[in-house]
């Protein structure tokens, strides 16, 4: 286990990614996040403000299985 930290400062989030605000339709979300993760998208932009967790909730095995 990492207790200073040291593997966090080390880690590189993508500079580019997917953002999620105001995406609520299941069948977009979908086709969204299939076309991110086909072209090598590897950071989806989700804050709980944004109020949509429960419509991207459905497709985490999608992106957990790249």
């Amino acid at each position: 286990m990492d207790e200073k930290g040291r593997d966090y400062v080390r880690s590189r989030m993508p500079l580019i990614g997917v953002g999620t605000y105001q995406i609520r339709n299941k069948d977009v979300i979908r086709d969204v996040l299939d076309e991110a993760l086909r072209t090598g998208y590897r950071m989806i932009d989700t804050a709980q403000c944004y109020n949509n967790e429960k419509y991207w909730r459905c497709f985490t095995d999608i992106a957990t299985q790249i």
